[in-house]
């Protein structure tokens, strides 16, 4: 019995997870443009690959000593700010997107209390443009230790039927002073067919009968 317990197992994973696939984000941890870490930290409003305020204090890439998830660089943001990126695909019917992010506290005097770093995927736009929500989460980094970075997580699944237009991250500060982030990454699963989950099906019951003989 332990045999066909996995067997089936195998079986199981083998239908859910070779659909998974990495859906590329530019400049996913803010390595661009290059530049050098002088005096412990710098900075720039330039975001490749993203698209910022117009107000040059609002959003910029800076490179903290210490202070990364991934690589050198990371993104922060002012109060009310939003940072987003049209991913340049459109979403796909039965597929779970799910959005991680690296989400973190410079210290006490940038990331205070009330804290809200809130992340999400859009459909067609992002969140100031209008486009469809279709999940997001908001993580308080007040209470983490300084120069600290954990990751979160949102997921969304389509059905049949999908929201129009391309898929875009949303990166926002909607709580008090500043918002950090890095390493951001999105991933498409495909969630299998009843037909798929039939076979898994079929497979155990045809090895049960086989062990039974």
């Amino acid at each position: 019995m332990k045999i066909v317990l996995r067997t089936l197992a195998v079986l199981a994973l083998a239908c859910s997870s070779v659909f998974a696939d990495a859906v590329p984000v530019a400049n996913h941890s803010f390595e661009e443009p290059a530049m050098p870490l002088e005096s412990g930290a710098t900075w720039t409003n330039d975001l490749p690959g993203w698209n910022g305020p117009a107000n040059a204090g609002d959003s910029f890439i800076e490179l903290i000593g210490g202070f990364a998830a991934d690589g050198q660089g990371h993104l922060g943001m002012a109060a009310n700010a939003e940072v987003s990126q049209d991913l340049g695909v459109a979403l796909s019917p039965n597929t779970m997107y799910t959005l991680s992010v690296a989400v973190g506290r410079r210290n006490a005097s940038f990331t205070v209390e009330g804290n809200e770093s809130r992340f999400g995927l859009y459909a067609g736009g992002d969140a100031e443009d209008g486009g469809a929500l279709l999940v997001d989460g908001t993580y308080d980094a007040f209470p983490l230790q300084d120069s600290e970075f954990v990751d979160q997580s949102v997921s969304f699944t389509t059905g049949e039927a999908v929201p129009a237009g391309n898929l875009f991250v949303s990166l926002r500060s909607t709580g008090a002073n500043r918002a950090h982030w890095d390493n951001i990454r999105v991933d498409a699963t495909l969630v299998p067919e009843p037909s798929s989950l039939a076979l898994v099906a079929f497979g155990f019951l045809g090895l049960l009968a086989r062990r039974r003989k």
